[in-house]
């Protein structure tokens, strides 16, 4: 069997063609497809494409917790975060006698001590490592 069709001409020679499209002369080729499954104007170039990732709960409570509001205190107006805003209301309400709030305010006071403490602790294992290190000599 022969690879000459019956019209005279190779298979590859068919394949490597560059046809034209009918209606107004556009060549249809390499990096040139066909209009038919070309993206449609107006449309996303890639719809299916990766949805974004669900935020963890970490990124949602920090950002609701930085979002800024607008206070007034002593007539003056300031921004400040959601969290400071909450803290300064926590010291408020323990400073006014209220029992729930200040033992929120001492259990986040103990958080406080307890990370100050482990970071003083990280620091001077840093620091004795640091002085355990020998610099090289420069042969003198």
């Amino acid at each position: 069997m022969s690879d000459i069709d019956n019209t005279g001409q190779d298979d590859a020679d068919t394949d490597a063609e560059v046809t034209a499209d009918e209606d107004d002369g556009y060549q249809v080729g390499y990096g040139k497809p066909p209009r038919h499954s070309q993206f449609k104007k107006g449309g996303a170039g890639n719809p299916g494409r990766r949805k974004k990732a669900t935020p963890s709960l970490n990124q949602v409570v920090s950002e609701a917790l930085n979002e800024q509001v607008v206070v007034t205190q002593g007539g003056k107006r300031y921004t400040i975060s959601k969290l400071r805003a909450a803290l300064t209301q926590t010291v408020n309400q323990a400073a006014s006698g209220d029992l729930r709030a200040t033992k929120v305010l001492l259990e986040l006071a103990r958080h406080v001590d307890q990370e100050a403490a482990l970071a003083d602790v990280l620091s001077s294992a840093v620091a004795a490592q640091v002085v355990m290190i020998e610099l090289p000599s420069n042969g003198r």
